[in-house]
């Protein structure tokens, strides 16, 4: 019967990433800082631009709305929310941040879906570039989209890879006037949005901690040849995902201690809040991390604990058989002056000494507790 391939370990988590990476610097290699150039995988799917205008009295959404309505709209009193869903049309792109003044370095960051996850203060505006993670069905997995933040006086423009996101109970709080943000400015609708996403961050983290209880569940049964390969595959995954917190939560620090002026003293607390629940995500990651590095520690010494048994017993049964081979091979050795040969009861009295000592045997072991 042929005999079982071993398990193939998947690949790092980041490998194609890093790949991706490298094939964006390639399609910018050569051009100046600042140019509109999409570095990302070609889509065919249209561009959605959609816009909610509010104030705490009312609101109204406008679709695709022109440069110019975009002007009209960032100088009125009220909040403006441009979001952009579809970033593979970079001239669109171009058209959009020029109308709200973004600069030239921000948008070739919004261009690019590869871009480190990071926070940016450009004096008048602020840019942040999130990783949005969606459970895609299968336990334990997630996929990945960049989403680019920027933060201007009276306004906040969202940069989406494609179409649908997690920001659809924001939208409810605005057309409904839920809470406080039809009645804070643009900082906080910027807070709501990153909390959205890391809301996302801790439904993924909740998948994969179902996926380590069933590793769990296979390491103590002692059953899961697998263990370590599942194990070694959701830390890939988990270090990808550590990888994309770690640099936003440093990104916070500065607009705790109010250096940017696009954050309001009144609404620092909210990102304080913010910060808090990316520091519980990773210390929800690092948890998650010592449990699989505990349970593939479990499954190995559990499988060296059933090897022992195995050997012990078969170390047993040699023990035993060692003085019957002896007795067994003396009579065996057909000498002609071997007086109990000539004996009628030689052979059932041997049987019955290899039988005694088997048995005494078995008992002392058993007396030992070494059985």
């Amino acid at each position: 019967m042929p005999s079982e391939a071993p398990p193939t370990i998947p690949p790092p988590a980041l490998a194609r990433p890093r790949r991706k990476v490298a094939e964006a610097r390639k399609a910018k290699h050569g051009q100046a800082p600042g140019v509109a150039v999409y570095a990302g995988t070609p889509r065919a799917e249209g561009i959605q631009l959609t816009c909610l205008d509010y104030d705490a009295e009312r609101v109204r959404e406008l679709h695709h709305p022109s440069p110019d309505e975009i002007r009209r709209l960032v100088a009125d009193p009220t909040v403006s929310w441009f979001d952009l869903s579809g970033i593979h049309d970079p001239a669109l792109v171009q058209r959009v941040c020029e109308a709200l003044e973004i600069h030239p370095l921000a948008m070739e960051d919004v261009l690019n879906p590869h871009t480190r996850p990071k926070i940016d203060d450009y004096g008048d505006h602020l840019l942040v570039v999130l990783k949005c993670a969606t459970r895609n069905g299968q336990p334990g997995h997630f996929e990945l989209e960049q989403v680019s933040l920027v933060l201007g006086p009276r306004w906040v423009a969202s940069f989406q890879e494609r179409p649908g996101d997690g920001w659809h109970r924001v939208r409810e709080r605005v057309h409904q006037g839920r809470g406080r943000i039809r009645h804070q400015g643009p900082a906080y609708l910027l807070h709501a949005l990153m909390d959205a996403v890391v809301d996302d961050y801790f439904d993924v983290l909740d998948s994969m901690e179902g996926e380590i209880e069933s590793i769990e569940a296979l390491a103590v049964d002692g059953a899961g040849v697998d263990v370590p390969r599942r194990a070694h595959a959701i830390r890939g995954r988990l270090y990808a995902l550590r990888r994309l917190i770690w640099p936003v939560r440093e990104g916070l620090a500065p607009l705790l201690r109010g250096e940017s002026a696009r954050i309001d003293k009144d609404v620092i607390p909210y990102y304080r809040d913010l910060a808090d629940h990316l520091s519980q995500c990773l210390d929800l990651m690092d948890g998650s991390r010592d449990r699989l590095l505990a349970l593939v520690e479990l499954h190995l010494a559990l499988a060296s604990h059933g090897m022992n048994q195995v050997m012990k017993v078969l170390t047993v049964m040699t023990t035993i058989f060692m003085p019957l081979t002896f007795i067994a091979g003396v009579y065996g050795m057909n000498f002609e002056h071997m007086p109990e040969l000539g004996w009628p009861w030689a052979y059932p009295a041997v049987l019955g000494l290899m039988l005694a000592l088997a048995v005494g045997m078995a008992w002392w072991f058993q007396r030992k507790r070494w059985l």
